[in-house]
This record gives structure tokens, sequence and C-alpha cells, in this order.
């Protein structure tokens, strides 16, 4: 993990950029792997809490009988997506959240540890573990494919002067879980990764980078250029079948 990818957590206005997409970030975010769910339901969780929930993706793959889901997430527009498809969420960023008490068998953090401060948020999933509990957090990354060749071209083409950096969980063997490790929070931590497909059209593949918080926070006129540019380049190879990685950190609370 490089030091960028470190400190996004202090970059707020990049992290709090989702909002204004809620809509499209619910339609054309990608879900997570099956297998992913079934290891994390494995222990049979009575009580579930999502950090950073945005609009419920991972959490309503969580739900189910007997278990309660409570979902803690900063935006209130992501919040009312999540709401409206019968998420349980609490608004406030997780370092800040209260808890009131209340355990939780299973803690999940999908596509958003990066925001939350990694000492600040170890030590409040520390605190909200029930005994025996699990934490995981968990990312989807792309795995090598010709749309994402033809989108660093676009890219580099209209907006060479960008940085269009997202979490690079294949730098290393662990990324995230050395800061986990460290903070003395976790009787063990561990890692796992899955890999998976998903067949998307041209407009789905540029729907879902416009949701980017690095194309979010370009100037309107060079982000329709962009993404223009992106559906020219990748529309005569649709459908485009993506071969994904999801890398999950997980972490065993504390007898």
């Amino acid at each position: 993990m490089d030091a960028a990818s470190e400190e996004m957590h202090k970059d707020r206005g990049r992290a709090e950029s989702f909002g204004a997409v809620a809509e499209q970030y619910e339609r054309y975010r990608p879900a997570y792997p099956a297998d992913l769910v079934a290891d994390l339901l494995a222990t049979d969780p009575r009580s579930v809490l999502d950090i950073g929930a945005g609009t419920g993706k991972a959490s309503r793959l969580l739900v189910g009988p007997g278990r309660s889901l409570l979902a803690v997430e900063p935006d209130p527009a992501m919040a009312a997506v999540a709401r409206s498809l019968g998420i349980d969420v609490e608004v406030s960023a997780f370092e800040t959240w209260s808890p009131h008490g209340r355990t939780f068998d299973l803690v999940v953090c999908a596509q958003a540890w990066h925001w939350v401060d990694p000492v600040a948020g170890a030590a409040k999933v520390a605190e909200v573990l029930a005994p025996g509990g699990v934490f995981a957090c968990f990312w989807n990354y792309p795995m090598p494919h010709l749309a994402h060749d033809l989108t660093d071209d676009v890219q580099r083409r209209i907006a060479p002067a960008c940085d269009f950096g997202v979490v690079d969980v294949r730098s290393s063997d662990d990324p995230y879980a050395a800061q986990l490790r460290d903070s003395g929070q976790f009787a063990e931590v561990t890692t796992r990764r899955y890999e998976w497909t998903e067949t998307l059209t041209a407009a789905d593949w540029v729907g879902r980078i416009a949701t980017r918080s690095d194309y979010l926070r370009l100037p309107p006129e060079q982000r329709r250029d962009l993404l223009d540019g992106v559906l020219a380049a990748v529309a005569p190879y649709e459908p485009l079948v993506l071969p994904f990685g999801t890398y999950a950190i997980v972490a065993t609370a504390r007898a």
C-alpha cells in the first residue's frame, strides 16, 4: 500500500463526494461475490454492523431471518437510498458515531475502509465487536482487461494532469492488514482473495466510472468530454466481460 492510499481518509472532500451521485452509485457499482458473503455468514452472526455502507450494496447481502443489521453512513444522500431499500441507517462518520453500548457479532466495511482513520477506526471496531466477533473490510479491484486500457488512454489524452488513483489492493500481500495487526486490537488478522466476473454494456461501464471520486471532482465540461471519450472507445467491444478480484481482511475480536 502506498503513502497516498494511507492518507486517503484525510481527503474529506473526496471521501464525501458520492452523495451527489447516490442513485447512480446504487445502479452502477458492483456488488460482492457470493463466496465472500458465505464466508462472512459462516458463523451465523445474529447482529451485523456495516461501516460506510453507502447505498447498502453489501448490507443487503448480509440481511436474513433472525439477523439484525445496522448501517452507519456519513452521507445523508447515500443513507437515504439505503433506507429506501430497507436498510436501517444511522448518519454519522464512523469515528464519531456513538454505539450507545451496542455490540455486533459481525462488523463489515465494504469499499470504504480507506476513508476511515485507521487508528480511530480500529479502536472503534474493537469496541463494538462482541467477544469472538469478526471484522471484515473488503474491496473489489479490477483485473486486466481491454476496457481499463482504453479508459486509461482516454484519461491521459483528455485529463493528463489528473491523478486517477484508486486504492491499489494488489500492491502488496496485505494492504491495510498491517495497520490492523499493529493496532493490537485483534486476536488475529488474515487476508483472503476471491475472483469472479461481471458482464456490462459500455454505457454501464461509463456509468460506473462516472461515480468514482476522481471523476466527480473534475470540472463539468472536462468530465463530460472524458466520459464521452471512454464510451466511444469501449463501445465497439461490448458486452464487456470484466474479471474482478475481491480482497478481504478478516480480523477476530480478542476474548
